[in-house]
């Protein structure tokens, strides 16, 4: 058996799908507890608002398309897209429709992170990772709405594709091998005077 059969064959593999059911739900709950925080906290028209429309709003003018197909990154358009993907992710967490709840997800998330760049970081992107994968992948054959209505149960032991387990877990095993090497420096530790954090925290 030559190489890409071989390779063909492994991603070709399947497995019981509860790992993927579990990131699925994670992924919804984060994304949804992040603009509910968000919007609880009062912070959307201080990290997204434009300067016009609040004094400490400090946005520059969006250039995603969603914004445009809206007519504006106002306010009240902001507003709606929060609302909008929070009910995408929840319905995500819930199983309905995974595959277009994660597009829809991302689309919301992308377009509202991209109005800031300082109102987010890394993990934003660690999710939008997540979100393309679970557009492509079967995230909600069990433990999910569309399990409970098709099979009558909650729990369906049909098995799923495996490789979006597998890029999951070495993205992850990637970023913190990563981040790992990076705290390796002599800040890190009692005879670097533990300036690390020190350092960060004052980092505009």
């Amino acid at each position: 058996m030559n190489l890409w059969s071989r390779w063909v064959q492994r991603l070709a593999s399947k497995e019981e799908g509860l790992s993927l059911a579990l990131i699925r739900i994670g992924v919804g709950l984060v994304v949804a507890g992040d603009l509910l925080n968000t919007w609880w906290d009062g912070a959307i028209p201080l990290i997204w608002a434009s300067s016009t429309q609040n004094p400490l709003g400090f946005r520059k003018p969006p250039e995603g398309w969603l914004f445009h197909a809206l007519g504006g990154a106002t306010l009240p358009h902001v507003q709606l897209l929060c609302i909008l993907t929070f009910l995408c992710a929840l319905l995500l967490s819930l199983g309905l429709a995974s595959r277009w709840m994660a597009l829809l997800t991302l689309q919301g998330f992308l377009a509202l992170f991209d109005l800031n760049a300082m109102a987010g970081g890394g993990h934003d992107r660690v999710l939008s990772n997540a979100l393309w994968i679970l557009v492509f992948s079967q995230s909600d054959q069990t433990l999910s709405l569309s399990s409970k209505w098709r099979t009558g149960k909650w729990l369906d032991p049909t098995p799923v594709f495996a490789w979006p387990r597998w890029i999951l877990f070495a993205q992850m095993t990637l970023l913190y091998t990563d981040t790992g090497w990076q705290k390796l420096g002599a800040e890190w530790f009692f005879w670097g005077d533990l300036r690390a954090v020190h350092n960060m925290l004052l980092s505009p």
